[in-house]
Parts: C-alpha cells; sequence; structure tokens
C-alpha cells in the first residue's frame, strides 16, 4: 500500500511503551504516524506497523519510512548523525524529565563510604573497560540495575549490589537507587542520548562519564567529572546510519572515579556544589521545550 504523508506526533522519552501501549492504540485514529524520539528500546511490532520510532539506532524499517518522515532528534550527535545520511530534521529537542517528580532531592550525607550507581541493560558498547574498576584507590561501593545476560554480573558483586531487574523495578525504587548514591557512572561507550544521565541530574547527582556526545551536551564540567577516550570504533546499522564506540582505557576511567572520590572525601564544599549545580542543570530539560516546539509546527502534542 502506498504511503503517503501524513501528520506526525513525536513522543519523547518512549521507554516506557510496554506502559502506555494501551493509550497510544486509543490515539490511532488521531495519529496516521508516530515517530518516538530516542528509545532503542521500543519494538514496533507491539503496537502496529503503522509505529515507528527514529533514533540513531534500533530496529525499525529505515529505508521504507526515510522519504516519507521528518524526524526530531534529541541531540546534536543524533542530528550530525541523521542528517549526513539523507534524513530530513526537523529539529533538536532535547529529552526532558519532569523535575518535579523528584521533588528536589535531599543532598547525598558527606559520612560513609561513597556508593556509584550505573542503569544500563547489556549491550557491549554500554559496558567499555570495567576493569578499571579494580584500580580505584579510594573506597567505595557499586549499584548496578543491568539484565541477566550481563557477564559482568560477578564482576560487579564484588563492589557492591547488582540487580537484574533492569526494566522492572518500579519507581519508587528507583527513585531511591538514585537519591543513596553518590555519583552516577556512566561506563558507556557510545549514547544516542543518555537519559539515565539526565535522571541522575534531576536527582542532584554528578556524573562520571567520558567526554564524548552526546553525554556532554546534557551536563556541565561543574557537574561532572569526564575522561577522555582513546580511539573510536564506527561500524553501520540499518538505514545508512552507524553508531560510533568511543573507546577508552582502564586507566582513564579509574582516574576519573579517583578525581570524584577525592573530591567527595577531601573536598565537601565542592562536592555539595556539583550536587546542586547537577540539579539545576536538569532544569533546563523542561518538556515545555518539546510542547512549544510541536506547537511551532501545527503538531498535535498527545500527553501519555
Amino acid at each position: 500500500e502506498p504511503v503517503v504523508r501524513m501528520p506526525v506526533v513525536a513522543l519523547q522519552n518512549a521507554v516506557s511503551f510496554r506502559l502506555i501501549a494501551d493509550e497510544i492504540r486509543r490515539a490511532i485514529g488521531e495519529v496516521p504516524y508516530l515517530i518516538a524520539v530516542g528509545s532503542p528500546f521500543f519494538d514496533a511490532r507491539l503496537l502496529m506497523a503503522r509505529f515507528f520510532y527514529a533514533v540513531v539506532e534500533g530496529p525499525a524499517p529505515w529505508n521504507f519510512i526515510m522519504p516519507y518522515t521528518t524526524v526530531v532528534v534529541p541531540s546534536r550527535f543524533a542530528y550530525d548523525n541523521m542528517i549526513n545520511r539523507g534524513w530530513r530534521i526537523a529539529g533538536i529537542v532535547p529529552h526532558a524529565v519532569p523535575t518535579d517528580l523528584y521533588n528536589r532531592p535531599p543532598r547525598p550525607p558527606l559520612t560513609g563510604q561513597a556508593n556509584l550507581l550505573y542503569i544500563a541493560p547489556y549491550i557491549s558498547r554500554k559496558y567499555g573497560s570495567v576493569s578499571g574498576l579494580s584500580s580505584v584507590k579510594y573506597p567505595f561501593s557499586l549499584t548496578v540495575i543491568t539484565t541477566k545476560d550481563n557477564p559482568y554480573l560477578d564482576y560487579f558483586s564484588k563492589f557492591g549490589t547488582v540487580y537484574t531487574e533492569w526494566g522492572k523495578l518500579n519507581r519508587d525504587k528507583l527513585l531511591e537507587l538514585y537519591s543513596s548514591s553518590h555519583f552516577y557512572l556512566n561506563l558507556s561507550t557510545s549514547e544516542g542520548f543518555g537519559l539515565t544521565v539526565l535522571e541522575a541530574l534531576a536527582s542532584g547527582r554528578p556524573v562520571i562519564h567520558a567526554d564524548f556526545m552526546p553525554l556532554s551536551e546534557i551536563t556541565t564540567p561543574e557537574c561532572s567529572v569526564r575522561f577522555p577516550y582513546g580511539y573510536t570504533k564506527t561500524y553501520p546499522i540499518p538505514g545508512g546510519l552507524s553508531i560510533t564506540e568511543h573507546r577508552y582505557s582502564e586507566i582513564s576511567l579509574a582516574g576519573a572515579i579517583n578525581r570524584a572520590l577525592q573530591i567527595y572525601y577531601e573536598h565537601p564544599k565542592v562536592y555539595r556544589y556539583m550536587c546542586d549545580v547537577a540539579y539545576e542543570r536538569s532544569r533546563s530539560f523542561s518538556p515545555e521545550l518539546y510542547r512549544a516546539f510541536l506547537s511551532t509546527r501545527s503538531v498535535a502534542h498527545v500527553a501519555l
């Protein structure tokens, strides 16, 4: 059946499609196409063949929808990746978090051992040179939320607590884990956006991450501890797109964690300042920006 140009509704932060599938189905009469920006975990088969999403990764039928689609992307990184390969880009609107849900989380206590948190399913590019954890000289504990197929489960268990219920923990538990951490440790070598980084900022927690886009678009130097990557590796994915990994060394990772922990243990005022800046930074990622962007293009905003 020929595809015709139709109105598009862009749904932001589409991580919980399974939870809102019924609501999306009810909207099908009004929304011929739905482009969900940013979720690599959305399976279009859950809904209907007419539902697609567009980001730098994923199993969507790119070549089929590309001639008929205008995309809203969540980062400059995604923009550069897609426009260089012929996609029509309507604009860049970063993801957002409703910071009121976090109720200005309390600052973490400055007593006791520092805790690092990381949340990611097992995808190889989300776990770089993790063995660098063994070279950290300051005391710390680690909390990881991941999937059961992660080959590093035993290794991470040596440093703290591992949850294998990634995608299944309720919001209250996630907020508790964010609030009980002192830093968010992002081990990834490549991201389309990095929503958990933004959630960590909304929780008032500084972030440790490799210095590459789009992570460096989300954080600022005042609320992050960044470390350099050594080289990049690019490989193709469907739709003429590509993923670029930013490979870093064990030494780089350990060095950044040591710097972060030194701030926590030896410079508590600086650490508290980083926490405050992190929260304020998250407030600049407002859902209102998305609504405003859509309204200027006469696109209906479906609130789900």
